[in-house]
């Protein structure tokens, strides 16, 4: 089994806090605009992908955050 590395972590929040600890730990970092923080919010944080909700990713989706390049400046 290959070691868990940062590279293969996703860290999934809602908060700018959660955008920064997952640039900080190296981390791709998938940003869901459902609370008090809007997209532009978490993108000036430097979100890799921006989401409205959790509802788009189920099964086999979750496999594209792994597979797909990170985009600087945040992705929706």
């Amino acid at each position: 089994m290959a070691p868990l590395t940062a590279d293969r972590i996703l860290y999934v929040g809602d908060t700018p806090w959660d955008v920064r600890a997952a640039r900080a730990s190296g981390c791709g970092c998938l940003a869901v605009s459902t609370s008090l923080y809007s997209r532009q919010d978490l993108h000036r944080e430097g979100a890799t992908w921006i989401a409205p909700s959790l509802r788009p990713f189920s099964g086999d989706a979750w496999k594209f955050a792994f597979t797909a390049p990170a985009v600087p400046g945040g992705r929706s």
